[in-house]
């Protein structure tokens, strides 16, 4: 009934508290919005409502069980830490004025007792994710509740690099370098010195990146992907590019997976109730149609913009005739119509895999977001 559940390290992996996320958008969240729309209290613009945190609290007031839904700036986390040195009222407050190791959340209150809640706060393209449930049980079976450990350093270094960074610039840039943007680069490739050059070593790049995507990446991915059944009966193509590429069997990678994008795009909108086009550049213009139709999005739109123009205005969908290098550019028609020969090496390879890891991040997201994981 109480917990503290952190996916800040491993964006988007973590069944076990994406799963929560997912049900109480569903549950409380996303008719609070439907609610605000309907008194004109949020404006209709048509598109998704950015949610950088929210709260769900419930608790017994007065006369009547009260439920409170608070979203973005309306959250007010107030958190308990021993400092380090004398602090006068009113000063600021730094990270090295802070113990991180004594630094705990303080619950919210409805008319001075205790409430449950359900805290999720964004750190860019992680959650830390707060909830205890006890003070809904009864009082002759309630547990009193332990403190829950904030983690204050983490969750300020996360919002320090996003700020000095600009990450969604740094994959606006990979992608110009030919490299399909995905979630994994951040943050470790974005602080690369191979990346941060100008221009960039491609050698250098290449290993930097094919330091990310490990085995170990791999085989978590899949049992993820396996667990909530993301690409269906397509899973085992994926699994056997990825398999592929670590036996440095580049043809067999490359060729095995370019064929079913097209298959898990068309699958996933018909599991959303989407009726495919025929065309698969008709079908990605769907997907991103669908995914800004929601109500609420957990990422900020110019990065999942990053992630779906790359599949349909990048060099994945170009005319063979005006992609230069097949060696270093990822493009499906080259691919699947046998246009180019002796192009097969780890880079492009590496590419169509990191391509497979975004769509499915934005698959997961929209699962998440629609309250379907």
């Amino acid at each position: 009934m109480l917990g503290v559940l952190a996916l800040t390290s491993e964006p988007m992996t973590d069944l076990s508290a994406l799963r929560p996320v997912s049900q109480m958008l569903r549950i409380a969240v996303i008719p609070e919005i439907e609610s605000r729309i309907a008194k004109g209290t949020i404006k209709n613009t048509g598109e998704p409502l950015l949610l950088r945190q929210f709260q769900v609290i419930q608790g017994a007031g007065k006369s009547r069980f009260v439920q409170k839904v608070e979203l973005n700036n309306e959250v007010n986390v107030v958190i308990r830490a021993r400092s380090t040195r004398a602090i006068a009222q009113y000063e600021d407050v730094r990270l090295p004025d802070l113990n991180p190791a004594d630094c705990t959340l303080f619950p919210p209150y409805i008319d001075g007792k205790p409430a449950a809640f359900f805290l999720c706060l964004s750190t860019f393209l992680g959650f830390l994710i707060f909830f205890d449930f006890s003070p809904n049980i009864p009082t002759e079976r309630r547990v009193p509740p332990s403190s829950q450990p904030f983690p204050i350093e983490e969750y300020v270094r996360a919002a320090e690099f996003v700020t000095k960074n600009s990450p969604i610039k740094m994959l606006e840039r990979l992608a110009a370098l030919n490299w399909p943007p995905a979630p994994s680069y951040y943050p470790t490739v974005l602080t690369q010195n191979a990346f941060k050059q100008d221009p960039p070593d491609p050698q250098s790049l290449l290993e930097a990146i094919a330091g990310v995507y490990t085995q170990a990446y791999w085989q978590n991915r899949l049992t993820f992907w396996k667990e909530i059944d993301l690409f269906a009966n397509r899973l085992p193509y994926v699994e056997k590019a990825i398999h592929e590429y670590f036996e440095k069997d580049y043809v067999a990678s490359i060729y095995v997976i370019v064929p079913h994008f097209e298959g898990i795009v068309k699958t996933y909108l018909e599991r959303c109730n989407v009726q495919p086009k025929y065309r698969f550049e008709s079908c990605l213009v769907q997907l991103k149609v669908l995914i800004f139709s929601r109500k609420i999005m957990m990422y900020p739109k110019p990065f999942l913009e990053v992630l779906t123009d790359y599949l349909h205005t990048g060099s994945f969908l170009r005319e063979t005739e005006k992609v230069t290098d097949p060696s270093t550019s990822v493009n499906r028609h080259g691919i699947a119509h046998g246009v180019f020969t002796g192009f097969e090496n780890q880079e492009i390879a590496l590419k169509y895999l990191a391509l497979i890891d975004g769509l499915a991040f934005l698959l997961l997201h929209d699962r998440v977001v629609s309250g379907n994981l």
